[in-house]
C-alpha cells in the first residue's frame, strides 16, 4: 500500500488490489446527518459528533483551533473533524499530516543511498471531502512564525488574524 504515500489518486473502492475500503467517515458512518432526523440511539451510532449534540448551546459564539506542524493523530484528527463539520475555523499552520498515524508495527524505512531512515504511517483517514490527512490540514487562517520570532509576538499575529476573520464583511 505504499502509493498511499506517494501519489495523490482519487478513491475508488471499486479499483482491482486498492486494498483500501471505505469503512466510514472520521465523524462515523456517515459523513452528516441532520439532527432531529433519527433517534438519539441511532444518531449516536451513525454519525458520533450527535453524542455531543445535548450539550449544544453551552457556547454560540465562533471556535478557533489552533495547528502547527506539531499536531498530530488525535488532535489532528479533532481539527478535521471539527472543519468537516463546520463546528471550528482552524489557525495558525498545516498540521503533521500522520493520517490517523501507525496501526502496525513496522520497521523503520531506510534509504539505501542516503542512509536516512523514517517512518511511514500505515493508516489513512478519509474526510468528508474525500480528502485525507496525509498532506495535513491546512488552516482556515494561516498563521506564520517569521525566523526568530517570540511567542508573544505570534500569539499577537494569531489573535489579528481571528479578529479580522470576526470582523463584519462591508
Amino acid at each position: 500500500m505504499s502509493w498511499v504515500w506517494r501519489e495523490r489518486r482519487a478513491f475508488d473502492p471499486g479499483a482491482a488490489r486498492s486494498r483500501l475500503v471505505q469503512v466510514a467517515y472520521a465523524s462515523g458512518a456517515v459523513d452528516h446527518l441532520e439532527p432531529g432526523r433519527y433517534s438519539k440511539i441511532v444518531s449516536e451510532a451513525l454519525f458520533w459528533p450527535a453524542q455531543s449534540f445535548g450539550s449544544q448551546g453551552a457556547w454560540q459564539g465562533p471556535v478557533y483551533l489552533l495547528t502547527n506542524g506539531q499536531t498530530y493523530s488525535a488532535a489532528e484528527m479533532f481539527a478535521a473533524v471539527s472543519r468537516d463539520n463546520r463546528l471550528a475555523k482552524t489557525v495558525g499552520q498545516r498540521t503533521g499530516g500522520d493520517g490517523c498515524g501507525f496501526m502496525s508495527k513496522m520497521q523503520p524505512l531506510v534509504l539505501p543511498h542516503s542512509g536516512l531512515s523514517f517512518r511511514i504511517p500505515d493508516c489513512v483517514r478519509l474526510r468528508a471531502d474525500g480528502s485525507d490527512e496525509v498532506a495535513g490540514i491546512a488552516p482556515d487562517l494561516p498563521v506564520s512564525a517569521a525566523p526568530g520570532e517570540s511567542r508573544r509576538a505570534m500569539a499577537q499575529k494569531t489573535l489579528q488574524a481571528i479578529a479580522a476573520d470576526l470582523a463584519p464583511r462591508p
